[in-house]
C-alpha cells in the first residue's frame, strides 16, 4: 500500500509538470503494487490510480482505453466504499462514449451519474453531468428534457452570479441555451444569448459559436445581409479553431503513449547504455577542453606581445605627427592675428553703418505698426472661424457637401430660433423647408434611410436630419420639444433600427454623419 501510494504521488507530480508519459508510466506502477487478493489492499487508492489513468487517456484522445480504466476504478471504489468517486468514473463514462460517438450510451450514463449525485446529495454535479448532454437533446428534438436540464444547471450548478452571469471558462453555455431558444422559435431569446456569448467568448470555439448561431437567427429573420456577414465570420473562426485544435491534438498525442513491461525493460538498459557513453563523451569533452585552452593561451602570450611592439610603433608616429601639427598650428595663429585686426577695422565701419540702420528701422516701425495690430486681429478672427468649423467637421478636411451643410445650418432659421428668444419649437413649415435643403445637398441621404428603414416616425426623421446637420442633443431638445433623455433613448433604438447593431447614442450619430 505504501509503494503504490509512492508511485501514484510520482504519478501525480509528473502529470502536474506535463510529463505525461512519466505520469502514465508511474501510474502504472503503482496499480502493479496492489495486492487484490489481500484483505488490507487500499482499494479506495487503487480506485484512484485507475481513475486517474482514464482521466488522462480521455483528455489525450484515447477514450476506448480510457473506458476500460474507469470501469476498473468505478469497481474499486465501490470496494473501498468512495461512493463519490464511483458515481464520478460514471459521470467520465458518459463523457468517453460522447467522444467515441456513441451518443445513446452517453445520454445514458450521463443521466444515470446525474441521478446518482442527485440521490446522494451532489446536486451541483448533478446539475453539471446533466447539463453536459444538454446539446445531444436538443439535436435529438427532446425539447422537455432540455429544457429541464438547463433549468437545473442554472440553479444548482453555482456557476451563476447574482446577475446571471456564468463563470469566467463556462460561457459555451450561453451557445446552448442560444441553441435551445432557436430550436423553439425564440429568436429575440436566441439573439440575445448568441450576442451574450461573443461579448463574453474567452475561446475561439466559443467565437465561432457566437457567430453561426447569430447568422442562423438572421437567417430566419430574413435578413441575409447580416445573416450572411456573421456565417463568414463564422467560416473564418471555424479555421482558426481546426488549425488550433489541429496543433493541441498533435502535441497532446505526440506525447501520449502506453509504457510496456518491454518499453519499461529496454528503456533501463538504454539508460545504462547511455550513462557509459556519456562517461565517454565527457572525458573526450575534458581532454580536447585542455588542449584547446593550452593552445588559446600560448596564442594569447603570442598576440599580446605582437601587440605591444605594435603599440610602441604607433606612439613613436603619433608623436611625430603630433609635433608637425604644433608648428603647424603656430603659423595659423600668426596668421589668425592678421586678420583679427583686418576684422576689427572692419567691425568699427559696420557699427557705424548699423547706427544709420537703426534709426531707419525706427522711422519703418513706427509706421507699420499700426498695420501690423489690425492684420493680427484679421488672423485672430480667421482662427477662431477656423476653429469652429474643425469643432463641426471633427477636424477632418471640410468637402464642399460638408461645407454647403455649415452653410445651410448657419443661414437655417432655425438657427435663429435656438439664438432668439421665445420659444424655439419649429413649425412644419420650417422642417419641410430644412429637409428639402439637406435632400438637395445630400441627394443620396433619403434614398439611404427609405432602403435601410422607409418605416420611420416623424419624430425619428426630424431626430436624424437634425443630427446629420450636426445639431448638438440639447439643441435637437428645443427644437423638437423632447426631452433629452427621450432623444438618446431614440438614438440607441435607430442604431438598432437602421443598422441592425447595439450600442450608444454616440455610436449611431458616428454613423449618420459619415453618410454622403
Amino acid at each position: 500500500n505504501e509503494q503504490m501510494r509512492a508511485y501514484y504521488l510520482l504519478g501525480r507530480a509528473y502529470y502536474d509538470m506535463g510529463e505525461t508519459p512519466m505520469a502514465l508510466k508511474y501510474f502504472h506502477e503503482a496499480a502493479d503494487c496492489a495486492d487484490t487478493t489481500q484483505a488490507d489492499c487500499d482499494f479506495k487508492l487503487l480506485s484512484r490510480v485507475h481513475g486517474q489513468m482514464g482521466r488522462l487517456l480521455l483528455s489525450h484522445g484515447a477514450p476506448k482505453n480510457s473506458l476500460n480504466e474507469l470501469q476498473v476504478a468505478s469497481r474499486y471504489a465501490a470496494k473501498g466504499q468512495d461512493t463519490l468517486l464511483a458515481v464520478s468514473c460514471v459521470d467520465f463514462m458518459g463523457s468517453a462514449y460522447e467522444k467515441m460517438n456513441e451518443l445513446d450510451s452517453a445520454v445514458a450514463f450521463a443521466m444515470r451519474a446525474s441521478s446518482l449525485y442527485r440521490q446522494y446529495g451532489f446536486h451541483a454535479r448533478a446539475a453539471m453531468s446533466a447539463g453536459a448532454v444538454i446539446d445531444i437533446l436538443i439535436d435529438r428534438g427532446q425539447i422537455v428534457e432540455a429544457k429541464r436540464f438547463i433549468d437545473e444547471y442554472r440553479q444548482h450548478s453555482g456557476l451563476f452570479d447574482k446577475n446571471q452571469n456564468i463563470k469566467p471558462g463556462k460561457e459555451a453555455f450561453y451557445y446552448t441555451e442560444g441553441k435551445y431558444f432557436l430550436s423553439v422559435g425564440s429568436l429575440d431569446s436566441a439573439k440575445y444569448f448568441f450576442r451574450k456569448l461573443k461579448l463574453s467568448a474567452r475561446r475561439l470555439n466559443d467565437l465561432e459559436g457566437a457567430y453561426h448561431g447569430l447568422s442562423q437567427v438572421y437567417g430566419r429573420l430574413g435578413l441575409t445581409d447580416s445573416a450572411l456577414s456573421y456565417s463568414f465570420k463564422a467560416y473564418s473562426y471555424n479555421d482558426s479553431c481546426y488549425r488550433e485544435k489541429a496543433s493541441e491534438d498533435f502535441t497532446r498525442n505526440n506525447s501520449l503513449y502506453n509504457y510496456t513491461r518491454f518499453q519499461q525493460l529496454a528503456e533501463r538498459k538504454t539508460e545504462e547504455a547511455a550513462r557509459n557513453r556519456l562517461i565517454w563523451i565527457l572525458t573526450i569533452t575534458v581532454l580536447f577542453i585542455s588542449l584547446l585552452i593550452f593552445s588559446l593561451v600560448v596564442l594569447t602570450l603570442k598576440n599580446r606581445r605582437k601587440t605591444a611592439l605594435l603599440e610602441q610603433y604607433a606612439l613613436r608616429n603619433k608623436v611625430n605627427a603630433l609635433d608637425s601639427i604644433r608648428r603647424s598650428l603656430e603659423k595659423e595663429k600668426e596668421s589668425l592675428l592678421t586678420i583679427r585686426k583686418e576684422l576689427s577695422d572692419l567691425l568699427s565701419e559696420k557699427e557705424k553703418q548699423l547706427v544709420k540702420s537703426s534709426k531707419e528701422y525706427g522711422n519703418l516701425k513706427s509706421e507699420y505698426q499700426d498695420t501690423i495690430k489690425s492684420k493680427e486681429q484679421v488672423i485672430k478672427h480667421l482662427e477662431q472661424q477656423i476653429s469652429s468649423l474643425k469643432s463641426q467637421v471633427g477636424e477632418k478636411e471640410i468637402t464642399n457637401m460638408d461645407r454647403g451643410i455649415f452653410e445651410m445650418k448657419t443661414e437655417s432659421v432655425l438657427v435663429k430660433r435656438l439664438v432668439g428668444k421665445g420659444t424655439p419649437l419649429m413649425t412644419e413649415s420650417e422642417w419641410k423647408e430644412f429637409k428639402n435643403s439637406v435632400d438637395r445637398i445630400i441627394p443620396n441621404f433619403p434614398v439611404f434611410l427609405s432602403k435601410t428603414c422607409p418605416q420611420l416616425r416623424p419624430i425619428e426623421r426630424k431626430i436624424i436630419y437634425l443630427i446629420r446637420t450636426s445639431f448638438s442633443t440639447s439643441e435637437i431638445s428645443l427644437l423638437t420639444g423632447r426631452p433629452e433623455s427621450t432623444i438618446s433613448t431614440l438614438k440607441r433604438r435607430l442604431l438598432s433600427k437602421i443598422f441592425g447593431e447595439n450600442g450608444g447614442a454616440k455610436d449611431f450619430e458616428s454613423l449618420i454623419l459619415h453618410i454622403y
